[in-house]
């Protein structure tokens, strides 16, 4: 499906609300407007998260979308430009959403949707002059008194400087004897880290758990042993997970996207320096089954290159976005020596952003052996210690993924 020709969505800003968010937009086709548009929450949720606050971007809808049948869930897409560059971003929304892009490329509004009206400027009404006997005030009737003025001000000040410098000589002299007279001290410092000398580490760093995967395509692992695995990372988040599972001694493994290893190296170097396993989640979120295969050669291979330049480490995980997969993209993935890593458990903690949601999901399946799919994302961090405390308490060993 193509875009509307010269149909073109500005978004101007999100304005997102508990139970809703409301989107200001910019139409250009046959004629400029601008509409107010009223779209579900967990839409809006999304558009937030892809507006950064870093750089002045502009924006752009996209009229196209897909269907992921696997995750039952529109996916449509948004364009962010800076200067001469443009990225495409892809945007998880709603059934209702892609209703009222359709409506938009027809021209026509929804029931959400209302012309953006902006509010009238008010601008100061002028005062009368002032009148004085029915003559028009003029400063120049009052010029003696102003000069007047100044030359009181000129006299006083004259006299005032010598007392001033009066003054301050005095009390120069007088600061200056004090400090003659006052004996001289030497000030000591502590200094703890020169007593405290450094002594070598001999205590060994404790190994996180593993499971190491030996089948091309993986959805769980043995008996025993459950996999904590984020997606969608690095973000402001990922520093947080690290250290709630480091913390705890436990394994997690983490599927990082290109386009976010270049805003977030200090998350990769971070995780990578705590031990934990870092895979490929392709460079931008796509489906990959809708790519030729320069196009999937590039998600793979140009992420890895990224991830690798800041871990020196071979990435050898890959886990393709919504799970989709096709022959070609398989047999990229051996030609590659990699291993793709898929789930057995979605807490689809994307959609409901509620930790004890979350964490019941977790209480209610069964773990053991389970490759649990979680995102890097404020709820997340919120339900992982108790996800962890609630594993343990089971007797599971939470492992990294090799």
């Amino acid at each position: 499906m193509s875009d509307y020709s010269g149909n073109i969505l500005e978004l101007i800003s999100v304005d997102h609300q508990p139970d809703m968010a409301v989107l200001h937009i910019k139409q250009t086709g046959a004629e400029e407007k601008e509409i107010i548009w009223n779209i579900d929450a967990e839409t809006g949720a999304h558009l937030k998260t892809l507006m950064t606050g870093e750089v002045v971007y502009k924006y752009r809808l996209s009229f196209q979308y897909n269907y992921i049948s696997i995750k039952k869930q529109y996916v449509s897409t948004l364009s962010r430009t800076y200067r001469d560059k443009s990225e495409k971003l892809y945007l998880l929304c709603s059934e209702s959403y892609i209703h009222g892009l359709k409506a938009l490329r027809q021209g026509q509004l929804t029931n959400e949707m209302k012309p953006f009206v902006k509010e009238p400027i008010e601008l100061p009404v002028p005062e009368e002059p002032l009148q004085a006997e029915g003559k028009r005030f003029t400063l120049k009737a009052y010029y003696p008194l102003v000069w007047a003025a100044i030359t009181f001000l000129i006299i006083a000040a004259m006299m005032l400087i010598p007392w001033m410098m009066k003054s301050e000589l005095a009390e120069g002299a007088t600061q200056h004897n004090e400090k003659a007279q006052k004996p001289k001290t030497v000030k000591q410092t502590a200094s703890p880290i020169k007593h405290a000398k450094a002594q070598p580490n001999t205590a060994k760093q404790a190994t996180l758990p593993a499971v190491q995967l030996q089948d091309l395509l993986s959805f769980s692992i043995p008996e025993g042993k459950v996999a904590l695995t984020f997606d969608d990372g690095p973000s402001k988040y990922t520093e947080e997970i690290v250290d709630i599972l480091k913390e705890q001694e436990a394994g997690g493994t983490f599927f990082f996207i290109g386009n976010n290893v270049t805003r977030y190296p200090k998350a990769v170097q971070y995780a990578n320096a705590k031990g934990y396993t870092i895979g490929n989640h392709s460079m931008d979120h796509a489906d990959l089954t809708a790519l030729n295969h320069k196009q999937q050669q590039y998600e793979l291979l140009h992420t890895n290159k990224l991830i690798e330049q800041i871990t020196h480490k071979k990435v050898s995980l890959f886990r393709p976005p919504y799970g989709a997969k096709n022959d070609q993209l398989i047999n990229l993935i051996k030609k590659t020596n990699s291993k793709m890593v898929l789930w057995n458990r979605d807490t689809e903690d994307w959609k409901n952003r509620n930790a004890k949601v979350i964490l019941k999901y977790v209480q209610d399946s069964e773990a053991s052996g389970s490759i649990i799919l979680l995102h890097e994302s404020q709820a997340s961090v919120e339900a992982l210690p108790h996800i962890i405390k609630y594993l343990k308490e089971k007797k599971l060993d939470i492992v990294n993924l090799n």
